[in-house]
Formats: structure tokens, sequence, C-alpha cells
């Protein structure tokens, strides 16, 4: 350690000398006798030697330290070894110490933790010393209860912007509650190059929430990740995890996480997902004709259901609707996904992991070999899976999945696209839907409201002679006009028509066309009827149909 501050330019061979002497005499530790004398405090010596070796430091340990690591290690050898455990995952162990070039102490360290990989980081005696007492006097208990208070105002408090353990858990459950209680679907925590930024996406839309200081940004960094079970050591990569989030009453979230490296810092993003009641089949919102030929597909003992849509369009939730109406003891349901977001009994759940080999083309080769019923595969994302797909259609199995396209009727030629043999489609697929999610306007604050010029030219002679409604924006919708959203659907219910075009190679306007002459009601025309309803705005249904969102 000493050659790492002679060679960084903070110390002379005198200095150092002379500081080693004192901790021969006195028995403190390098660190500490260089703070004594004045020569180097604790956060700078941190600083030089993280530089060097490339290890983040911290001089704080509770925000980043799981209750659990107490079984790890005994409070004897932590205080003897000059280290203490904060978090297990996997096969790792992230280790907070005072010298992590101390291969003697690391070794006696793996020695006692069964010889999992060590994760080094670097702190302070004052905080190893903090974090061992809080970890074994207070039976595990980390913190005191959570404060419910504003915590931008808790932070903007501090003089220096720092954030310390328990700011950066009030922080961190703040942000959760405040996303939980507007009903953000995501989360965004951004580094900025002065401020950390945090964002919520609400019915679709990102909108900005908070500006914390720059300085808070480590910390609330490290908490998001020991939640999620992640490597706090590595900023370098991309990381994705997950977590439940309790939020007191009872209520509780699913979390899923991924963080980025930018050049001002980590960006995490956070999904908030459903944990509640599935809705039924005709709770959907759906057209009652639109529900009778969906039931219709999905009640086929074989043959391929597909729905498109951009992400965070709802596909997931509309087929874990027809799963649930069909999930009875007499037939085998086996579900693939990245990740699993419903958890449904007497479902065998299946999550992908391309990391370990297991991915939708392998995990769908061996689910069916386990004689199912029903399949769900989250995504068709290559040719391989298509194939799969649509060999298993035709053979006697209910296969439910989901693709990116712009409408219904493209979903044919993807998969053409992908190498599906033109007949085999023609002979599986059953129906395609696409669909979006159209934010609902306030009915507190939205008033009727005439076209624009833009909207006329866009939508013609559909909307002459219409009433509609406009956003306004009020303290209940956050001050957007809107609150909330609501499906809208485009069901392709392939018929004689459309199977013949696909075998003879029609374009996508002649398959649209066969749609149409099947009474297919578009995307558009749908979200009309309900900007006609004063469900939405004319604004909004250009923006979801013509936009793709």
């Amino acid at each position: 350690m000493g050659s790492i501050l002679i060679d960084a330019g903070v110390l002379d061979q005198s200095g150092l000398s002379r500081t080693l002497e004192r901790c021969t005499q006195t028995g403190e530790d390098l660190p500490a006798a260089l703070a004594t004398t004045g020569l180097l405090g604790d956060e700078d010596f941190l600083k030089v030697v993280s530089l060097k070796l490339g290890l983040p430091y911290f001089t704080s340990l509770e925000s980043v330290m799981d209750a659990t690591s107490k079984d790890l290690m005994s409070e004897e050898d932590c205080r003897r070894l000059g280290v203490v455990p904060l978090v297990k995952a996997d096969d790792a162990v992230t280790l907070a110490m005072l010298d992590p070039l101390d291969e003697e102490c690391l070794a006696q360290v793996r020695a006692k933790l069964g010889g999992v990989q060590i994760l080094p980081l670097l702190t302070t005696r004052a905080a190893l010393d903090k974090a061992i007492d809080n970890l074994f006097n207070k039976g595990g208990e980390l913190s005191a209860e959570i404060p419910t208070g504003d915590f931008v105002l808790a932070l903007s408090n501090r003089p220096d912007g720092m954030v310390d353990d328990q700011g950066a858990i009030a922080a961190v459950e703040a942000i959760m509650r405040e996303g939980y209680a507007r009903k953000a679907s995501d989360i965004h925590i951004e580094s900025a190059k002065d401020k950390v930024r945090v964002r919520y996406r609400i019915d679709g839309v990102l909108l900005d929430a908070h500006a914390l200081p720059k300085e808070s940004e480590s910390a609330l960094v490290a908490r998001i990740k020991i939640l999620s079970k992640l490597d706090i050591t590595e900023t370098r990569v991309p990381q994705d995890g997950r977590f439940r989030q309790e939020l007191g009453a009872g209520l509780a979230v699913d979390v899923r996480v991924s963080t980025l490296p930018s050049i001002y810092g980590e960006k995490v993003t956070m999904r908030l997902l459903s944990s509640g009641k599935l809705q039924r089949v005709d709770e959907l919102g759906m057209t009652e004709e639109q529900t009778r030929l969906f039931r219709l597909a999905i009640h086929q003992p074989n043959g391929l259901v597909l729905v498109t849509g951009p992400t965070g369009s709802g596909k997931t939730s509309t087929l874990y609707s027809a799963l649930s109406e069909l999930n009875t003891p007499r037939v085998n349901i086996i579900t693939l996904e990245d990740p699993v977001e419903y958890r449904i009994d007497r479902m065998t759940q299946v999550e992908a992991n391309p990391k370990t080999g297991l991915t939708f083309a392998i995990g769908l080769r061996a689910i069916l070999r386990q004689d199912p019923n029903i399949v769900l595969v989250g995504e068709i994302r290559d040719a391989e899976t298509a194939e799969i797909a649509v060999q298993a259609a035709v053979t006697g199995h209910l296969v439910m999945s989901t693709l990116h396209t712009n409408d219904s009727v493209a979903a044919v030629h993807r998969l053409l696209n992908m190498g599906v043999q033109p007949f085999m489609l023609a002979a599986s697929l059953r129906m395609v839907i696409a669909q979006r999610l159209l934010r609902r306007l306030c009915e507190d604050c939205r008033r009727p409201a005439e076209p624009t010029d833009e909207e006329r030219a866009m939508l013609g002679a559909t909307i002459e002679g219409k009433r509609f409604y406009g956003a306004v924006g009020c303290e209940n919708c956050f001050k957007t006009g809107y609150s909330g959203r609501a499906p809208v659907f485009e069901l392709f219910a392939v018929g004689s028509a459309a199977r013949e075009g696909m075998m003879k190679g029609a374009s996508i306007d002649d398959l649209r066309a066969a749609a149409r002459a099947d009474k297919m009601v578009t995307l558009q025309e749908s979200a009309l009827a309900m900007a006609e309803a004063g469900t939405t705005s004319l604004a909004e249904t250009l923006r979801v149909t013509h936009g793709g969102g």
C-alpha cells in the first residue's frame, strides 16, 4: 500500500518510513497513522488506492450490506482480519476490507467462505468497525424505520450533498413508493454531468420527477444493486437483477432492474411488475365481437396465436388472461419467458437464460418433450424459434407467443421472412392480435375540443361531424391531462382467403384486404371509436396508431 502512495506522489519515502515506524509503535494501521499525523485523510487515502487498484471504495457500508451476511463469518474473524462480508450472490461474496493486497488475509477469508470468489472493495477502519457493530450487535436489523418525508429536501439539507446509509435506504424506498403511487411502469435513475435525474414512465410517457445531487449517485445505485443482488464493485458492464419491494399496508411490488454504464456514471432502470389479479378475457377491453373471436381461437386444440405490439403494450397480460381461462387440471401448460412476469399455480413456468445456454429455441425443444397441451413462448426472436413454434402448432399443440410488428397482418410477412414455409404458416396460424395502450383522458379536467388542422388532414372524413375531447391538466392527473391507460386491439382472425393468400405469397396489402373482407377492425378504427366515446383524445390516437407507441 505504501508503494502505491509513493507512486501517486502523495507521500515520499521518508514520510512513509516515519509513518510505518509510528504504526509499529502504536499498533495503528497505515491509513489511521496517516490520518493521525495529518499526512493524508481517510477518504483521500481511499481515493488514491481506489484509482490505482481499480476498486470501488465506501466510507459507510450499511446501505450496501445484506443483513444475512452475518451468517458468513463470525464477528471475531471480521475484527481480526479487518474485513466484513456485505452480500453473497451466486458463488461470489462482496467483501469490504482495509487492505485488498493482503494475500494472507484473502486466503483465510476464502477458506472460511468455502472457496468462493471474493469481490473486494475498500473502506475505512471507522466504517468497518461501525458495520461490524451493526451487523452483529443488532441481530441483523441494519436500519430503523424508513422515513417517509420528502427525501429530496433531506438530501438538499446536506451541506456536501452526500447521502449516508440511512439516506440512501430512505431515498430508494421513497422513489419506489412515489413511483408506485403515481402508477409508473418504469423508474429511471440517470447520471448527468452535475446531477442525478429521476424520471417516471407514467401512462407510457416519461416525466421528470426529481433532480438529486450528483454526490448521491454512488450510494443510490449501490443500494439498488444490493437489493437486486448485483455486483456493486462492477460499474463497467451492464447488469440485470430483480427484487421485491415491500411498500407497507400489505402492498409489495416486484421490480426488474437493469444497470447501464454511461459517460457520467451508471444509469438504472427499474420496471415495476404488476403483481395484481389477472384480468379475465372479457375484462381486457375488447369489443364483444373481438372477445368472441379471441375465445374461439384460444379454445382450439392446436394452432398458433400471436400478439404483436411495442414493448410495454400489454402483450403478456393479454396472453396470460387467455392462459388463466385455459388453466384447468385437464391440460398441461408450460411457459418459456425472459423473464417470467406472472407466477401462476398449475403452470410450469421456465425462465430463458441465454448465458447458461437456455435460449428460446433450446427451451422450446425441451418443452415439447414434456407432453404439453398449451405452450407460451415469451417472444419469437429468431428463425429457429419460429420454425419450432410453427411445427409444434401443426402437431397438436396450441402455441401462443409475441412478435414486434406494426400491425397484425405484418406478422405474416415477419414469419415468412424468418424462413417459415408458407404452407406451414397457412396451416398453423389461427389469429394475430395487434394491440396498443392509449392514455385515458382525465375525467376531472377533459374538455370538448375541435380537431386541429393536422388531425383533420391525417384523419379526413372519418372524424367529420363527430364530437371529441381534449387534454387539459389538473392536480389529479399531475397536469398531464391523462390518467391511466386503456388497451386498443386489432384482431386478424385468419380465414380461408388469407390462408390462400399466404400459400400464394400475397403482399401485405392483399392480405390486409382479405382481413378487411372478413370485417377486421383496424387499430386506428378502434382508437377513433374510443376517442369519439371521450375515453381518449385525437392527439393520443394519432400518437399511438401513427407513431407506433
